[in-house]
């Protein structure tokens, strides 16, 4: 048997800039072999809807995951922690082309942590803005909000909306309505959609998603194996990157080795780094 099979849990980290094949790893890792136990859920641990692991399965399937696990191919169900940024338009996205590949039911194998922090086409829409207005300073940013969002929270932590607040539909237009408006008086007014229609699209994410609390990662540590996936790369660190060109996302080990701690199973993981076969 392998090391990861001897392993509780597994974490899977690119050690370089991204793109260097965690999506295959974690598909391959989730494939259920004979004399292995079969993996309880992926777990993702930090990033957004800004991710890319393509995976292509041998009958010529190719998904480019972003917030779902990327063991959903062999049925694995993927849980959102509280430390991913989570956002619902792109999920449901992702989702209609995951069943267009013939997965069934895509968001039922999906539970989101209700603390994960929401990202929104506000978020989004000031993120472009920003870069646009670098000019030949701008970052390089994918324009999808991550930054925005982990900024925003920062900032404002009690106002900065989460995925439990869509099933409070007073509480995420107070704070919707606030996002927009602190963003718009810093950087004039938005492409994003009107007010009423973000919030008819976050309550469909509500009825149609689990939301859980922390209790929900405990179970699965303690009744099974679990991946835990990671986004991008250690060299685009918050903390450990080459700034400007990083991340507002602990891309290194340490979100997992946190979620695991919380969840009573502390040091149970193998760690997985993954390198580019060329440079």
């Amino acid at each position: 048997m392998t090391a990861e099979e001897h392993a509780a849990h597994t974490v899977v980290v690119d050690l370089g800039y991204g793109d260097a094949g965690k999506g295959t790893v974690v598909d391959r890792l989730c494939a259920h072999r004979e004399g292995t136990a079969p993996v309880t859920a992926v777990v993702r641990f930090n990033g957004g809807a800004q991710a890319a692991h393509n995976v292509v399965t041998a009958d010529g399937r190719h998904h480019t995951f972003a917030q779902f696990g990327s063991g959903t191919f062999s049925g694995v169900p993927t849980h959102l922690s509280h430390l991913m940024l989570v956002d619902p338009l792109a999920l449901a996205a992702e989702a209609r082309h995951l069943a267009s590949l013939g997965v069934p039911d895509p968001l039922a194998l999906l539970t989101v942590d209700r603390r994960a922090r929401l990202t929104t086409p506000y978020h989004a829409a000031a993120n472009r803005a920003r870069e646009h207005a670098r000019g030949t300073a701008r970052h390089g940013s994918c324009g999808m909000g991550i930054g925005e969002t982990a900024a925003y929270a920062l900032a404002h932590p009690a106002d900065a909306p989460t995925a439990g607040d869509c099933t409070a539909p007073a509480t995420l237009r107070r704070k919707l309505t606030l996002l927009r408006d602190r963003l718009t008086a810093a950087l004039g007014p938005l492409d994003a959609p009107p007010l009423d229609a973000c919030l008819d699209a976050f309550a469909a994410f509500a009825a149609h998603v689990r939301l859980v609390d922390g209790a929900h990662l405990t179970r699965l540590a303690r009744t099974g194996r679990l991946v835990l996936e990671g986004a991008q790369g250690v060299l685009l660190d918050e903390w450990h990157g080459f700034h400007p060109y990083t991340t507002w996302s602990t891309t290194t080990f340490d979100g997992a080795e946190r979620l695991l701690a919380e969840a009573g199973r502390p040091r149970s993981a193998l760690r997985l780094g993954v390198v580019r076969t060329y440079t």
